[in-house]
């Protein structure tokens, strides 16, 4: 990964969560959306994370989220709008969720990540996932497992000091840790492994008698004296298990060749009749999913071995006969990719289910038959790539994604914005995009990579996006682009310029890339860039570069202080440098540290009216950081974290951010987050 060092650089020891104080967060999700989108009615969320799990609570209008490595989200409107719920939450993302069927504020969520993390395991929320704590860590990866790992036991009620709750709980854990079905008698608060030989496998409880039920690739098992004894009652893989509240002597199971039902609390199954559904295909069918509202109304996935070939089907008669679900996307941004369907079912409409149709949340009304884009609020954008706005016309920005090619607007500052996809790489169902510019609404360019993070080639558009021109011209990894403050046809990408709106492009061979300007109103405008750990500087446009600094580490970003004459430098490390008296500052021993003690920075931006204003991005990648933006009144000496904390309000923005830019018009601030999306910050009132 592109900051591989930094990361191996810090420790695996957890520190303390971070007091809580009351506090209002005043983030703004900045959603990929058309303008079409938004004349239906819609605010927007592009999505773009694969999504995991679901919960939902007793009246439907609670429900949780998981995604693999972009966080948790939940809805508290019965899923017409989703937001991050990820306060106190230190996973990348989660794997499996529930919520206490005696106390909706209670919830379990299971942290994941892309590869093993230390801060994974088992976390949990005692007020409707405003916060979370960690209650069993375990170094796991959990994603890309889409199952239901952990469950409460809904007859075990007991009364608290929070109110009623469900004493009982159980996690079947992954093997990558060791495995074992682990059991909480208190509420989720402290857990006991209880038996080994379960991993990687799905749990649901009885809702009146506690009776356990545990389904894995070995086989079903039950247990009538809560976990501690199990008889193996079906053999082979069972990938899909449900148990719910209206029937509670009900047992749902899916096996490769279909669905089956017991009516005797998982004694005995019997073949639902399945007319319709594949039977062949490897591994083949998992997730099942029966509505509580309805139980003739079920829901299945068929995996047919591939990421990208998935099958879904409906029953509408208890899974005597199947049909094909059919999804409407034409509200996604993005395009549609075939991952596995997880479903959750409302609990009081019949018909009423959600899904991920593809790294978006989709619904249906009409049992199953018609999924149709319901992801509002989810943003969940990969952001790539170092992008500016343009001095001349600040509406314009060109927003690059390692995923998800490029996206562009022309009202930035407009709330909404409207956006436009552009295909950049030509593939249709994405690309690795880095480092893009707008000229103008019409000529624009970003870098295009065969894989994540691998040299780019320079694309150009001369129509809008409409079509893109491989120039031949290959980065040097940089990621950045820019443009001219006294010349609106000069633009930099990486180690190239251009002179000519575009035409042309030249290499610089003291530049590795520009990264930001002298903003100063009454003069300046000159460049500064990086020569690998050399900050350097151009007057005449970017046609020679004198060095200015050199530091210890490559140059990762910068910011000039126009009042002050002062450079901000980002390297992982924070610095600022005075020209006139030669001095570097360290400024990250200034920073406070986050939930692992990281007080590091990757990219810097000043508030181009108010100069003394600064922020500073981090993203921990292996874990969610706490202090992801930061923000100094004055100069750098003292800093704030603009990350929502416990105890605060409002949204929880900004989260693991890859880079900062303040809109030179506007002045807010907006943090383009790693697998988190776009989103922007309201400048201070009165700064010093």
């Amino acid at each position: 990964m592109k900051f591989q060092k930094i990361f191996q650089s810090l420790g695996l020891v957890l520190f303390a969560l971070a007091p809580a104080w009351a506090g209002i967060s005043t983030w703004q999700a900045v959603p990929m959306v058309t303008g079409e989108s938004l004349k239906a009615g819609n605010r927007g969320g592009e999505g773009c994370q694969t999504i995991q799990n679901f919960a939902v609570d007793s009246t439907g209008q609670f429900l949780l989220m998981a995604t693999n490595v972009g966080g948790l989200y939940r809805s508290l409107n019965g899923g017409t709008t989703w937001e991050p719920a990820n306060i106190g939450f230190s996973p990348r993302g989660g794997a499996a969720l529930a919520i206490d069927p005696n106390n909706p504020r209670r919830a379990l969520a299971v942290g994941a990540n892309s590869g093993k993390s230390p801060v994974n395991g088992l976390w949990l929320s005692t007020d409707q996932a405003s916060s979370w704590k960690p209650v069993l860590l375990q170094a796991t990866k959990a994603a890309e497992t889409y199952h239901d790992s952990v469950a409460f036991d809904a007859s075990s009620k007991r009364q608290g000091p929070g109110g009623p709750f469900s004493a009982l709980a159980y996690w079947v854990a992954y093997s990558d840790a060791g495995g074992g079905l682990w059991k909480s008698a208190d509420g989720g608060k402290s857990w006991r492994k209880i038996q080994t030989p379960f991993a990687d496998g799905i749990v649901k409880v009885h809702p009146a008698d506690g009776t356990v039920y545990v389904a894995t690739a070995k086989g079903f098992f039950r247990s009538t004296d809560h976990g501690e004894n199990f008889t193996q009652v079906l053999e082979g893989p069972v990938l899909g298990l449900d148990v719910i509240a209206t029937r509670p002597q009900n047992v749902y199971v899916n096996k490769a060749d279909g669905a089956y039902l017991s009516t005797d609390s998982g004694k005995t199954f019997t073949s639902t009749g399945n007319e319709g559904l594949p039977a062949t295909d490897q591994p083949g069918l998992k997730n099942l999913k029966v509505s509580p509202a309805n139980p003739a109304q079920l829901l299945i996935n068929d995996d047919q071995g591939t990421y990208y070939k998935q099958g879904h089907y409906y029953s509408a008669d208890g899974g005597k006969s199947w049909s094909t679900c059919k999804l409407d996307d034409s509200m996604s941004f993005i395009p549609t990719n075939d991952r596995p369907w997880l479903f959750a079912w409302s609990p009081v409409k019949a018909g009423t289910a959600w899904s991920c149709g593809g790294g978006y949340v989709t619904q249906t009304t009409d049992g199953g038959a018609h999924f149709a884009w319901a992801n509002n609020g989810f943003n969940g954008l990969t952001c790539a790539g170092l992008f500016n706005f343009n001095p001349h016309h600040p509406g314009f920005l060109l927003l690059t994604s390692q995923d998800t090619n490029s996206t562009f607007t022309e009202n930035a500052g407009a709330s909404p914005a409207t956006w436009q996809y552009l295909e950049v790489s030509g593939k249709g169902w994405g690309g690795f995009n880095y480092g893009g510019y707008a000229l103008d609404p019409e000529v624009m360019f970003a870098g295009n990579s065969a894989e994540w993070d691998g040299p780019a080639t320079l694309m150009v558009s001369t129509n809008g996006g409409s079509r893109w021109k491989d120039t031949g011209l290959v980065g040097n990894s940089t990621q950045a682009s820019c443009g001219d403050p006294r010349d609106p046809a000069v633009a930099f990408w990486d180690q190239y310029r251009t002179t000519d709106g575009g035409k042309t492009w030249q290499a610089m061979p003291d530049c590795d890339g520009v990264f930001t300007y002298n903003s100063d109103p009454k003069g300046g405008g000159e460049l500064y860039g990086a020569k690998g750990t050399a900050v350097v500087q151009s007057g005449d446009h970017g046609a020679t570069w004198k060095p200015v600094v050199r530091m210890e580490e490559k140059v990762l970003d910068l910011a000039y202080d126009w009042k002050g004459r002062k450079i901000y430098v980002a390297t992982g490390s924070l610095y600022q440098f005075d020209p006139s008296s030669g001095m570097v500052k360290n400024l990250s021993y200034h920073l406070g540290k986050d939930n692992q003690g990281s007080q590091k920075a990757i990219s810097v931006a000043v508030d181009p009216a108010k100069p003394n204003v600064v922020y500073a991005a981090w993203h921990g990648n292996r874990y969610l950081s706490s202090q992801s933006v930061r923000r100094s009144l004055d100069g750098g000496e003292t800093w704030k974290s603009l990350t929502p904390q416990p105890g605060d309000k409002g949204l929880d923005g900004g989260l693991e951010s890859e880079w900062v830019r303040v809109d030179p018009q506007t002045r807010w601030l907006y943090s383009a987050g790693s697998c988190f999306g776009l989103w922007r910050y309201p400048p201070p009132s009165t700064p010093k």
